[in-house]
């Protein structure tokens, strides 16, 4: 592998260092104004990607990352810096991206925590090696993790003892190689204080490797096991307890399960609830679809504050979850199960909220709303390239930009949330 010394010029979206040297380099672990000796790991025609192994001249900014798996595993993506710098990265980054609709203000709203801010962690198994952890940086490998600053402390208790479960009985490691064993994964939805354990597994889990941990661990709500097929997760048998939990958010009652969709930050979820409220108050939004209503996380809050509501939703289970929180909080709105382009041109709408999967809104989607031009458009996205390329349709067919908000969603990540509130003029 070959080595240079480079100087940092600016941080770029995901993480990268950016350099020159004849050619563009994007560097894991640089920050801006630094110079770093760098290792290679993959060059191409004209950009390079490589690693700061040696901090020469250090950002004043840079602080010791708390995490032994830092530069190893691929969670924290970042480096560890002051909080208010990372939040300048950020915005930074996201500014650049939407320099092409002339946004001029960006408001930041910050993590409430920087660290233990997680409402579900996936942990994957290995055989070969023998791991129970996140996938290593560029590869899909498993680091074996004892510890992780996303999630509490409470949560690693329990994961550490599942894991020593497992490796006392290798046998039950799921093997990608053969295509033999059981467990391939293990998940923890932590919200409001109690968690869920899920259990991807291929056929049914003994009892004795799950059957004490509710009285050891009393926050744990329940253990399910679930099954994955197509990338579609679903709920399959709940082992023990209860199969999904029970919170309260902006005093609204919520259940979520180890399956459904979460907004991942819990210190920003009454922040998120709000805001959207807020926007469509001031804007005098009178009826809006919510075209990807997950188990309804904003079209609950949203009916209770009198608002009209139609939430559209492709999958059953969030469909079930959606239909329990209206009902648990005495809401009334719609609900609709289809996917967004079947039903989008049929609906009456002056708001539309947008929290569309990372591949972004589909085309049709897009078509549809742009010939009904709504007069306003929540768009919610982690995802800047996908976001850049819907608001180009967008703003393109008249669409302004009137507010954008960066909510840090992702702290010790280079991961950004989005919200942009778009007007028909």
């Amino acid at each position: 592998m070959k080595e240079k010394t480079l100087y940092i010029e600016k941080f770029v979206y995901k993480g990268y260092g950016l350099a020159h040297d004849k050619k563009t380099y994007l560097v894991k672990n640089a920050l801006p104004g630094e110079t770093v000796k760098v290792m290679v790991i993959n060059e191409k025609k004209d950009i390079v990607y490589a690693r700061a192994t040696e901090i020469i001249d250090k950002n004043e900014e840079r602080l010791t990352h708390p995490c032994p798996y830092y530069n190893k595993c691929g969670g924290c993506s970042i480096p560890f810096v002051n909080y208010s710098y990372e939040l300048e990265l950020k915005k930074n980054i996201c500014k650049e991206l939407l320099n092409e609709f002339n946004v001029k203000h960006i408001k930041v709203i910050p993590s409430k925590k920087q660290t233990s801010y997680r409402a579900r962690i996936k942990m994957h198994t290995s055989i070969v090696p023998l791991s129970v952890g996140f996938k290593k940086q560029y590869t899909n490998e498993i680091i074996n993790v004892k510890t992780c600053f996303q999630t509490t402390f409470k949560v690693m208790n329990v994961v550490n003892l599942l894991k020593g479960r497992l490796f006392s009985f290798v046998e039950s490691i799921y093997n990608n190689y053969t295509n033999k064993g059981n467990i391939k994964e293990l998940s923890f939805t932590n919200i409001g204080g109690s968690v869920i354990v899920g259990i991807l597994s291929q056929h049914g889990i003994k009892k004795t490797f799950y059957n004490d941990i509710m009285d050891r661990f009393k926050f744990v709500k329940g253990i399910v096991r679930i099954e994955r097929k197509k990338n579609i997760t679903t709920l399959k048998e709940i082992l023990k307890g209860e199969k999904q939990i029970h919170t309260k958010i902006s005093n609204i009652y919520y259940d979520f399960n180890a399956t459904s969709f979460i907004q991942p930050n819990t210190t920003l979820h009454a922040d998120f609830l709000s805001l959207i409220s807020n926007l469509s108050e001031t804007e005098k939004s009178k009826r809006i679809v919510d075209l990807y209503g997950g188990s309804g996380f904003f079209s609950t809050f949203l009916a209770n504050k009198g608002f009209h509501l139609t939430l559209v939703e492709k999958d059953p289970s969030a469909i079930t979850l959606a239909e329990e929180n209206k009902k648990n909080n005495n809401t009334n709105y719609n609900i609709i199960k289809a996917y967004a382009e079947n039903v989008i041109g049929r609906l009456n709408y002056d708001t539309i909220i947008l929290d569309p999967p990372r591949k972004g809104v589909n085309i049709q989607v897009l078509k549809s709303i742009t010939k009904q031009k709504p007069k306003n458009i929540i768009f919610i996205s982690c995802h800047p390239s996908t976001l850049v390329r819907d608001l180009k349709i967008l703003t393109n067919h008249g669409y302004k930009i009137k507010y954008v908000y960066l909510l840090d969603n992702f702290p010790l990540t280079y991961h950004m949330e989005c919200i942009l509130f778009l007007k028909n003029p």
